[in-house]
């Protein structure tokens, strides 16, 4: 998240839409240990979960932060989730890729007839959570090795079969006629149409002009578009990143991790009173203080503070409306 909002923007093009695709596997994984245990208490934490997501993500809007917050997306997801989270491990794969095949195409036919959004749609964001809450069924130790070679075999084919079919057939040339740039040269990246920058508008602004949307932009793999090629492009870069982060050791990364919703606000926040008419002061020297400040600062807290200020209230006030709840049913199925 530093990367993409603070860092210079060599540094946010390779991370744009892969932060959100981690964040919202991670979120799966939370599921998947929220669900630990009987499940009708745990559904009833995991709802309370979203509702104050929803309140947060709703604050930062009405902030009027100067990126398009997340958490809105993430509780959504949450309360979707809830009659999903007894599920199997095979079944919640099975749903998840059921979704990555179809739910960009419904996506599609939903913003064609005007009954949606393109701003993080819960359609497409959720294959990504019932994938983390696949994993998190995992021994997560002993499955980083099948994380980390799964994603890179999963980004590689999402990226090289979205470009085996755009370039060979002529597809990218059409795609690069519909680009709002006269001249070649304003394009970000030469037109790259994995480019976010260069794809937004066409995708984002298609709707609000009247314009019809050529179905072949379902088939780019560029930052936030949840198309199925970057549905399965960005999924395998954060298993990877997961794979990768546990041959790490976890006591600064896991510290961080453990007040990750924290660390969001707050980065928001800040960027917000540092944000002009003109734009955002981006740099590798920004980048590199959010860093620092976070991993010390969550280091240090989790030391002697133990949870972050918000994982705290979330867990805390999910715990109390739980414990209301009589226990009935069995743990989720791990299988």
């Amino acid at each position: 998240m530093f990367a993409v909002h603070a860092g210079p923007q060599s540094l946010a093009e390779v991370t744009e839409g892969r932060a959100s695709a981690l964040f919202l596997v991670l979120a799966g994984v939370s599921l998947a240990l929220l669900s630990r245990g009987d499940l009708r208490r745990a559904r009833a934490r995991i709802a309370v979960r979203a509702g104050l997501l929803l309140a947060i993500g709703l604050g930062l809007r009405a902030a009027d932060v100067p990126f398009v917050e997340i958490l809105t997306g993430y509780g959504v997801c949450f309360l979707l989730c809830l009659p999903l989270v007894g599920l199997s491990r095979r079944m919640l794969l099975g749903i998840a890729i059921a979704s990555v095949l179809i739910g960009p195409q419904l996506r599609f036919l939903l913003l064609e007839a005007q009954l949606f959004s393109w701003d993080f749609p819960a359609l497409t964001y959720l294959p990504l959570v019932l994938i983390g809450l696949a994993v998190g069924r995992l021994d997560l130790v002993r499955a980083r090795v099948r994380l980390l070679v799964t994603g890179l075999v999963l980004a590689v084919l999402g990226y090289g079969l979205s470009w085996l079919i755009l370039e060979p057939l002529g597809l990218a040339r059409r795609l690069r006629a519909q680009l709002p740039y006269a001249d070649p040269e304003l394009w970000p990246t030469g037109g790259d149409l994995n480019d976010y920058d260069v794809v937004a508008l066409p995708l984002l602004n298609s709707h609000d002009l009247g314009v019809p949307l050529d179905p072949a932009w379902l088939l780019v793999t560029g930052a936030y578009t949840r198309t199925t090629f970057d549905l399965i492009f960005t999924a395998g870069v954060a298993l990877a990143v997961i794979g990768g982060c546990l041959f790490v050791t976890e006591h600064v990364l896991g510290a961080l991790g453990s007040m990750a919703l924290t660390w969001y606000v707050a980065h928001m926040l800040v960027l917000d009173l540092l944000w002009t008419d003109d734009g955002g002061p981006r740099s590798w020297q920004l980048f590199s203080i959010f860093a620092a400040v976070a991993l010390s600062g969550a280091w240090v807290w989790r030391r002697y503070l133990g949870r972050g200020p918000l994982e705290r209230v979330l867990h805390s006030v999910s715990i109390r409306v739980a414990g209301l709840v009589p226990a009935r049913e069995a743990p989720a199925t791990v299988g």
